[in-house]
């Protein structure tokens, strides 16, 4: 480390005198110890003061060594030598208020002793290193009251002065705080914090920060500033283990060593897809996209900013292309993909414009038909292509499609009894160009005596005709499924209710004829999903056996029927 030498000159000097012990006696000259030339009979002594200005000296620096120059110009031996003892403090002393009886007249504590002998050359400058590291005043105190010394002080032609010897203390190494050995999100601002360490104190006046995705090729970040930290903007550091250290420099200027390297794991967003193509040509285009880190991705398709095709989150490594399942109306459209990564951040959104024009088939014609147990809707159809039918609840607008056929007829079993709905009918050609039919409304056909079919043979239908001479027994139970937990402290038991509850009917009937009842068990054994409809209500259900007691004619059967989860709106 560099060494600097620096000269601190006199600014004042007093003695003290033991005869006037409270009184201050600034001079030129400085005196210590008696002088019996003039002090004849009389024990006299003096005690000399001198300070120095320190402010020119730089602060937060290691001194090494302070050397007191001073010049002597009178000195009375005793028995052929004299001594004096020299004394310093680093406090700022007044030197006008020190007095004989506040510092008991010897100065303060030795620091070092210099012996003259008699034939010594005088007057002459003396210097001393002083074994301190810091000094504002120093004292001149002769040894004993037979000695007697007179130096030169503030305002004289020599008057004494201080030389510090001192180097450059630069900032110890600092300390990382954060991030260090953790997952951060580059998506937002990531604070780079440590601590400033400096032997000798002070703050810092810059730093260095540097970054590497290797630990060999480092990128820096230099800012002035007494901040510890540094807020890296959001997307500034790439995805991976981001290898990090600081540098600071004191107001000097004066560097630091590096501090250790610490790790963490930067996570970033995935890039931008890129849509690579969208079908032209049809209604339900596809649309094809590369990306990177894909986990999660997420099509639109918007329409004058408006949202009319939402994949909403599909769960997908590989898959990128999606076939919108929406039929689209000709015109203009954008559209625009995302992809989540594994630490659930997405990308920003990859976007395209694209034109649909369609040749599209001829209006299909619609006649509904109410038949016992369904609705049958009745059309035409082109070569080369498919009808949808939709249905909705007459009041509502909530239209799903329910049946997708090559057929120009269209029975609807899923309905409830003696109830408004209304129906159109899609066509659709070979390339998905599509038309619709008008709206026609119908009240379905009232349901007298319960009925079971299954949904994958709806034309065989059984009904519950008799019970004996009775109406057909029904029992329904209804059960939401919850938790009953019991705590510490409470009395009664705490009950959770979840979304799922659980719907039984329980029927009792009797089955005259025989082949009905070869009937029910061909549906039954079917094992899937049964449609049972009565008057009032239908429902999606299982059906996993029965009781029956076989009479004379026909049996009694005991039949459970427990509802379930079905997707009645058919995927196109």
């Amino acid at each position: 480390m560099a060494q600097h030498t620096i000269t601190l000159a006199c600014v004042g000097s007093c003695y003290t005198d033991a005869d006037n012990r409270y009184t201050n006696y600034p001079s030129s000259i400085v005196k210590t110890g008696q002088n019996p030339t003039t002090m004849t009979g009389t024990v006299k002594r003096y005690t000399g003061y001198a300070k120095f200005n320190d402010s020119t000296l730089p602060i937060r620096k290691k001194v090494t060594n302070i050397t007191l120059k001073y010049y002597v110009s009178s000195v009375n031996y005793y028995n052929d030598w004299a001594r004096i003892n020299i004394g310093s403090t680093d406090s700022d002393v007044n030197l006008s208020m020190l007095t004989f009886d506040a510092t008991k007249g010897y100065g303060y504590s030795s620091t070092k002793s210099r012996t003259f002998y008699n034939g010594a050359t005088i007057p002459a400058f003396y210097e001393d290193t002083l074994n301190v590291l810091a000094a504002k005043v120093v004292s001149f105190a002769a040894e004993s009251n037979e000695h007697y010394f007179e130096i030169a002080g503030y305002g004289s032609a020599n008057p004494p002065m201080l030389t510090v010897i001192y180097e450059d203390v630069p900032p110890d190494q600092p300390t990382p705080l954060a991030p260090i050995g953790n997952f951060i999100s580059n998506n937002t601002t990531i604070k780079f914090s440590w601590n400033y360490n400096s032997s000798v104190g002070g703050t810092q006046k810059s730093f260095n920060l540097l970054w590497s995705t290797n630990g060999t090729t480092w990128t820096t970040v230099s800012q002035t500033t007494s901040n510890n930290y540094h807020d890296m903007p959001a997307n500034t550091l790439p995805s991976g283990n981001i290898y990090w250290k600081v540098k600071t420099y004191n107001e000097y200027d004066e560097a630091s060593p590096e501090s250790d390297i610490s790790t963490f794991y930067a996570i970033g967003s995935p890039a931008i897809p890129n849509i690579v193509s969208v079908t032209s040509g049809t209604a339900r285009p596809t649309v094809l996209w590369t990306s990177s880190n894909q986990q999660i991705y997420q099509l639109q398709i918007l329409r004058n900013s408006n949202i009319v095709f939402d994949t909403e989150n599909v769960a997908s490594i590989s898959t990128k292309l999606h076939k919108v399942s929406e039929f689209l109306e000709d015109g203009d459209y954008t559209a625009q993909v995302r992809v989540k990564n594994e630490y659930d951040l997405w990308s920003g959104w990859g976007s395209t414009n694209f034109t649909i024009t369609t040749t599209k088939p001829a209006k299909p014609t619609l006649v509904l038909v109410k038949k016992s147990y369904n609705i049958t809707a009745i059309s035409n159809i082109a070569d080369n292509s498919y009808l949808l039918l939709y249905r909705s609840e007459y009041h509502k607008n909530n239209y799903i499609c329910i049946k997708k056929t090559a057929n120009n007829e269209i029975a609807d079993y899923a309905i409830e009894s003696n109830k408004k709905y209304k129906y159109f009918i899609r066509c659709v050609n070979s390339n998905e160009a599509y038309n619709d039919s008008n709206i026609l409304d119908i009240y379905s056909p009232a349901i007298q005596n319960p009925v079971m079919l299954s949904v994958l043979d709806c034309n065989n239908v059984f009904v519950v005709k008799h019970n004996l001479g009775d109406k057909p027994n029904k029992s329904i139970t209804k059960n939401l499924i919850n938790t009953t937990n019991y705590f510490t402290g409470r009395k009664y038991s705490v009950t959770e209710f979840s979304e799922f509850e659980y719907n039984q009917i329980y029927l009792t009937f009797w089955v005259d004829l025989e082949a009905d009842f070869l009937n029910l068990n061909s549906i039954i054994n079917l094992k899937n999903i049964i449609l049972y409809k009565d008057s009032r209500r239908k429902m999606f259900a299982k059906i996993t056996g029965y009781a029956a007691i076989e009479n004379v004619i026909g049996y009694t059967v005991n039949l459970t029927i427990d509802a379930v989860d079905y997707k009645e709106e058919v995927e196109v």
